[in-house]
Order: C-alpha cells, then sequence, then structure tokens
C-alpha cells in the first residue's frame, strides 16, 4: 500500500491512498500524523525515512501503529517543489518484511519527482486561477471598462463595468463583438490604430464614440498595452477605457465661452477706439472741449481777462 500526503500549511492531508484490497487503511485524514509521530518530522525535512521491520522505530506509538495495521516495511520519500517539501508518499509491505537497498530507493526518488511534478503543477494552476479570480474581481470594482485580448488581436474578455455600459453579455461581446457598439465613424480608425499598436507592441490611445445601453453616443478614451508573462512571451494586450463625455462636453463649453470673452472683448476695445476718434473729431484735445461759437466767445473772453490782469 501507499499513501500519498499533500502539504497544506503546518498541516498534512491525505489525497490519494492505494491499496489491495481486503488490506486495512489509515481511518482518517485527521489522525493520519498521528501515526506517524516519529518517521513524518524527518521527511518533511527533506529525508528519505524507512524501515523494514516495526522493531527499527523508536517512537512506541508509531511502532503500534505499524503492528495494528500490519505494516512489515515502509519507506517515506519527500515531495520537493521550489526546494521546499510540498507532500510526502510512502510505499509500505505488509505480508513479508522487505530491504530498502540505494537501487530501489533510487527507483523510488524517481516516481516521487513524478508526484511533486505534478504536485507543482497543480500548485501552479491553483495560483494562476486565484491570481485570475483576484484580477477579475479588481476589474470588476474598478470605475473604468476593462479588456483583455489574447495573441490574435481577439477580445476575450471584458469587465462588469464594461458589460453594464454595453447592456450585452460576455458572451455576446468577445472576440469582434464588441465592435458593433462603435460609432460607424469612428470604427475604421479605432480599428487601424489598435492593429498598428498591437503588431509594434506599443502602448496606445484613442478616443472614439460607443453606444450605451440606451442607445446615447458616449465618448470613451481608450488606454492599451502589451502584456508578458514572467517569462517574457507576449499574451495580448490590456486595456481601459472610461467615459469623458462629460469631461469633453465642459471642455467645448469653455472653449466656446473664451471664444465669446474674445469676441465680447475684440468689439469692445473696437467701440472703444471708435469713441475716442469721434470725440477727437467732434470736440478737439485742448484741455476745454468744444469748437461752437460760444464756447469761441467765451475763450476769448477768458484770455483777454488774463491780458488785462497781467498790465494791471
Amino acid at each position: 500500500p501507499s499513501i500519498l500526503l499533500v502539504r497544506e500549511g503546518d498541516d498534512l492531508v491525505r489525497t490519494h491512498n492505494w491499496t489491495r484490497l481486503g488490506e486495512p487503511t489509515y481511518p482518517t485524514v485527521n489522525s493520519i500524523t498521528l501515526h506517524f509521530a516519529w518517521s513524518l518530522p524527518q521527511v518533511l525535512n527533506g529525508k528519505v525515512v524507512a524501515f523494514s521491520s516495526p522493531d527499527e522505530i523508536p517512537d512506541e506509538a508509531e511502532r503500534k501503529s505499524a503492528l495494528h495495521f500490519g505494516t512489515e516495511s515502509k519507506i517515506f520519500l519527500p515531495l520537493s517543489v521550489g526546494g521546499q517539501v510540498a507532500g510526502v508518499i510512502s510505499f509500505a509491505a505488509v505480508r513479508r518484511s522487505m530491504q530498502w537497498p540505494e537501487a530501489i530507493i533510487g527507483r523510488l526518488e524517481l516516481i516521487a519527482q513524478v508526484f511533486a511534478g505534478a504536485l507543482a503543477r497543480r500548485r501552479a494552476e491553483a495560483a494562476l486561477r486565484a491570481s485570475e479570480e483576484r484580477f477579475r474581481n479588481f476589474a470588476d470594482a474598478a470605475p473604468v471598462y476593462m479588456w483583455v485580448t489574447d495573441t490574435h488581436r481577439t477580445v476575450t474578455w471584458l469587465n462588469r463595468q464594461w458589460l453594464e455600459f454595453i447592456g450585452s453579455k460576455l458572451e455576446d461581446e468577445v472576440k469582434d463583438g464588441w465592435v458593433k457598439n462603435v460609432h460607424p465613424d469612428d470604427i475604421e480608425f479605432v480599428i487601424h490604430s489598435f492593429a498598428n499598436a498591437f503588431d509594434a507592441r506599443q502602448p496606445f490611445s484613442l478616443d472614439f464614440r460607443c453606444r450605451r445601453h440606451d442607445g446615447v453616443w458616449r465618448w470613451l478614451s481608450a488606454r492599451g498595452a502589451a502584456a508578458y508573462d514572467s517569462s517574457g512571451v507576449f499574451e495580448g494586450y490590456v486595456g481601459s477605457c472610461l467615459d469623458m463625455t462629460d469631461e469633453r462636453e465642459a471642455k467645448l463649453q469653455l472653449e466656446n465661452t473664451l471664444r465669446e470673452v474674445q469676441r465680447l472683448r475684440d468689439q469692445l476695445q473696437h467701440e472703444n477706439v471708435y469713441l475716442r476718434r469721434e470725440v477727437h473729431e467732434r470736440y478737439g484735445s485742448g484741455p476745454i472741449v468744444g469748437r461752437s461759437p460760444a464756447v469761441r466767445r467765451v475763450l476769448v473772453q477768458v484770455a483777454g481777462k488774463q491780458h488785462h490782469d497781467l498790465w494791471s
């Protein structure tokens, strides 16, 4: 019989058990470590542990356990993943005593390596799934519309915000389904710009109109960049879109207001110049403005009085 134990935190969990029909098995996952108080601590430190007879077991509890289950001989091998012991596999003989020469141990270590490789792949797949799940949770909570493509420019995933904006399901929007939402006047520009950036593996940014679920056209600002795995292999593009309609309209309104202010300022300046010219032409530019006969007589009288006062 043999047992496969997988390390989960500080615990060991039995995932597989092989026995011949009619032979006893260790009863529960929770009690498995109680049966191997002597051997398991050594194996978890990376050591191969074996005995050819229960009499070789120094720990009384483990020796009694071996006798109880009829184990004559047993070997424990560590499953190393990334320099750490991730599990244990054991092989036992119950009908007769068995020696463990180096040749046999070497073959069993090769088997252990196969199991360790499978365990490493399982852990890597679990870590990848967990990472993807964290990314999706983050992306669904982000206040932007996020998307992912494969290495062939095909959209493979869109976040919840995007689907709610469009009012559609993921299966209807992946591949090229999203194109139907782009404004007809912007489709060629969007596809051409993305294709050029994709082929050059360059980041890009562009603005385009997209139809919201209520039929209203909204301006989206899109950003995208190439994604690579840890070994530098290209995996596709990851990007986001932000609804910039309100900001765009506010900017246009501000630009229109500034143009109107400039027009009014130019108009006022022109009117000011015109009025100054008219006053100059009509009333002159002396200290007293005016050309009427009455004004001239007053000026003559003032000038005569000043002459009389000078000689009196």
